[in-house]
């Protein structure tokens, strides 16, 4: 039973990988520069992570090198997404993201396992409502098809996982990381396929 789930998550995994790599090379469909060198990062380090943990396995992820470059996910995302269609902030939002990414790395390896939760915690939290509430703003605005409201979906989804992922790395038992590990790759599956859905839509 432990090796068919196995096989299932990589074959979903797999499919996270292809999603992501699309959305690559889509660019999140803008020709503004920065916004497409941060989805380029974003989707890139998801496609790097995907294949991680196909190969490696989902304990991969503890690794203190590939937290911070799973941080770049969101805050990859949401940095394009504000260069994109909020021009006026990006350089703001920049900073920020580059406080963010020095930030979590540092507490990574200078803090104990509490701040560097909260760090990491922060900026991923900040990043996702960047990219769950942008979409409805930008819809209520009419910038943008209603079908874009997909993004937020995969915000949602995505903050929601790494707060659980924090969680259960915060003081919970083996068994329940276990059980958060069978549930990842479907979560990283709806949350690609929605920002997909909803990138596309542009």
């Amino acid at each position: 039973m432990a090796n068919k789930n196995n096989i299932i998550n990589k074959i979903i995994l797999l499919a996270v990988v292809l999603l992501a790599s699309f959305m690559v090379v889509q660019g999140g469909k803008t020709s503004q520069s920065l916004a497409l060198a941060a989805y380029t990062v974003g989707f890139g380090i998801l496609v790097v992570a995907g294949i991680i943990m196909m190969i490696l396995g989902y304990e991969a992820l503890d690794s203190r090198i590939l937290v911070v470059l799973a941080a770049l996910i969101p805050l990859g995302i949401s940095l394009g997404m504000v260069s994109q269609f909020i021009s006026d902030l990006k350089l703001i939002y920049s900073l920020f993201c580059a406080v963010g990414i020095i930030a979590i790395a540092v507490s990574r390896w200078r803090s104990n396992i509490r701040v560097a939760a909260f760090v990491l915690a922060f900026f991923h939290g900040i990043s996702g409502l960047v990219i769950f509430l942008l979409p409805i703003y930008l819809q209520f605005s009419d910038a943008v098809p209603a079908r874009f409201l997909w993004v937020s979906l995969g915000g949602l989804i995505m903050g929601l996982g790494g707060l659980l992922h924090l969680y259960v790395k915060a003081g919970s038992t083996e068994k329940s990381a276990s059980s958060m590990a069978k549930f990842l790759p479907l979560l990283l599956l709806i949350t690609t396929a929605a920002f997909v859905f909803g990138f596309t839509s542009l």
